[in-house]
């Protein structure tokens, strides 16, 4: 279970510091990405978009540092799991827009397969969590999976079953909005 740990802890560090590094280098046009999600008052976005991107770097580097992948791979989780909400948002409002996701060079609409795969992500940093705070040396007060880890964990699978079904509904309703307003 270590190894696998091992591996995506790594692949998971590599992600987090190319997808910062490539955003540093873009800075006006990842604000303009982050301005676009309409969540944020429009004075807190050049601010996070210098900062989000440290964040990111910092993240995947202390993922790639075994003492400190534990605590690293919940805050992996807690930005993918906001990720995640920020693009379900959008597109439960109908809207699509480049995330201003690592491919800067690219443009990458959001999309449900976005969601899902920061999702998907975000357990994966969740396994990562729990590996390795179990295997944490015995201090003072060493993490117990079960104990502590349950309330990320749940909120994990919770966000699973709550954003996932969010496309179906904004699907439908757009479906039910063209029909009663006489288009379909």
């Amino acid at each position: 279970m270590e190894v696998i740990a091992l591996g995506v802890r790594a692949s998971l560090g590599l992600i987090f510091v190319v997808a910062g590094a490539v955003k540093l280098t873009a800075p006006d046009r990842f604000a303009r990405a982050i301005g676009a999600y309409g969540l944020l008052p429009r004075r807190a976005i050049p601010v996070l978009a210098r900062v989000l991107p440290l964040l990111e770097i910092a993240t995947g580097t202390l993922l790639l540092a075994r003492p400190a992948a534990g605590l690293a791979a919940l805050a992996a989780a807690a930005l993918l799991a906001g990720f995640a909400v920020a693009v379900a948002l959008n597109l439960a409002r109908g809207r699509r827009f480049d995330c201003g996701c690592a491919g800067l060079s690219g443009s990458r609409t959001i999309s449900w397969t976005l969601v899902a795969r920061n999702v998907l992500l975000a357990g994966a940093a969740t396994f990562v969590a729990v590996v390795e705070l179990a295997a944490a040396p015995e201090g003072p007060r060493a993490p117990s999976p079960t104990a502590e880890m349950l309330p990320v964990m749940v909120t994990a699978w919770t966000a699973t079953v709550l954003v996932a079904p969010l496309g179906e509904t904004a699907r439908l309703a757009r479906r039910l909005d063209h029909v009663i307003g006489g288009r379909g």
